[in-house]
């Protein structure tokens, strides 16, 4: 009969328990069964961790907003600044051709007290040669034939026309 009885258990061993087994407090034991951590915790845990990158992202997104708000500030007013001063550079540019125009200086001249010559007289220079040697060319002449000596003894004319020893 035990045979039959062990033959019986092997087939058909006893169903267990899906409890967990019991907690017993031992007297004087310090030890105790660490449960896992609850799924609860963790997923409040990673819900927290991506609330913060979050707002972390958006602030450093407005900071950099502010940033590149308070540099395009600056660069609308150095625009500005010169608009303004190209204009005022063509301005003066316009000014400047108008100074210089040959009626203007001819009137400004003309204010000054500055004549019109009755006749012009060129000087000619002593014809050089290209790497040769330089001559004395002599003494200098007047247009008319005489010397330098005579024109320098001439009565010299003022810039009003009037004529000095």
């Amino acid at each position: 009969m035990t045979s039959a009885l062990r033959n019986s258990n092997i087939q058909n061993p006893a169903p267990r328990s899906t409890q967990p087994p019991a907690r017993t407090r031992r007297s004087g034991g310090h030890l105790r069964v660490v449960e896992p951590p609850s799924r609860g915790r963790r997923n409040a845990l990673v819900a927290c961790a991506v609330v913060v990158v979050v707002f972390g992202a958006l602030l450093t997104s407005a900071l950099i907003q502010s940033t590149f708000v308070t540099r395009q500030d600056h660069i609308d007013e150095v625009k500005r600044e010169t608009a303004e001063l190209t204009t005022q550079l063509e301005r003066a540019r316009a000014q400047l051709a108008a100074a210089q125009s040959p009626e203007n200086l001819a009137a400004a001249a003309t204010r000054l007290g500055m004549v019109a010559p009755a006749d012009r007289e060129w000087i000619q220079s002593a014809p050089t040669i290209p790497n040769g040697p330089v001559t004395d060319p002599g003494p200098a002449t007047t247009s008319d034939g005489g010397s330098a000596e005579l024109a320098a003894r001439a009565p010299q004319v003022t810039n009003r026309g009037t004529e000095t020893e």
